[in-house]
């Protein structure tokens, strides 16, 4: 269930930056300022109709590319919301809204979501240390024009307690190589994060 961002072989990419400075999520009465998103296209392996896996990641740190093509956090401080999503669409996620289900992965719906707080981060460390809130239920509407997306989504936590965020911009996008392995984690830190 410990699914975050992304330690992945890149096949393309897509400028970094948000579009609007109200890109955020709140909690606990705490807005955090969402500066660059994710997105991973992972093929219908796992899906109940033949839907496209899609995982959305946003992120309050800028991001960056290293000499492997890996992408990190500029920021030693930082939080992260993280979802997957299924829809029919091969190329990216139809508009509408994503709905939370633990049942059936099928289009329109959402399997797994969570949001990591605080996360340090030192460079070369081997651990990164956050706050996990694993998400029960909520949706996300979703709309795509160009390469902008825009999402507005409302989660309830394990603790039942509400996350509620907005995002407008471009995210990074990457494909795996056809033929790669699906990797067992398929994000960012996320072997590290704990």
């Amino acid at each position: 269930m410990l699914f975050l961002l992304v330690c992945f072989t890149a096949c393309s990419s897509d400028d970094n930056s948000s579009k609007s400075s109200n890109n955020h999520f709140t909690y606990k009465g705490k807005t955090y300022e969402l500066k660059a998103g994710i997105i991973e296209k992972d093929g219908t392996d796992w899906s109940d109709d033949g839907s496209m896996e899609y995982y959305l990641t946003l992120v309050t740190s800028n991001l960056s590319f290293d000499a492997d093509n890996d992408i990190w956090p500029t920021e030693n401080l930082f939080s992260l919301i993280n979802f997957n999503l299924y829809s029919k669409n091969k190329n990216h996620p139809n508009t509408g809204t994503y709905k939370i289900n633990e049942e059936y992965n099928v289009d329109y719906t959402i399997e797994d979501a969570m949001v990591v707080l605080d996360i340090n981060w030192v460079e070369g460390e081997d651990e990164l240390v956050g706050t996990f809130l694993f998400i029960t239920s909520g949706n996300v509407k979703l709309h795509k024009t160009g390469n902008t997306y825009k999402m507005d989504f409302e989660f309830t936590t394990h603790t039942n307690e509400i996350i509620k965020g907005h995002y407008d911009g471009k995210l990074i996008a990457y494909d795996y190589d056809e033929g790669q392995a699906r990797p067992e984690v398929r994000s960012l830190f996320q072997k590290k994060l704990q």
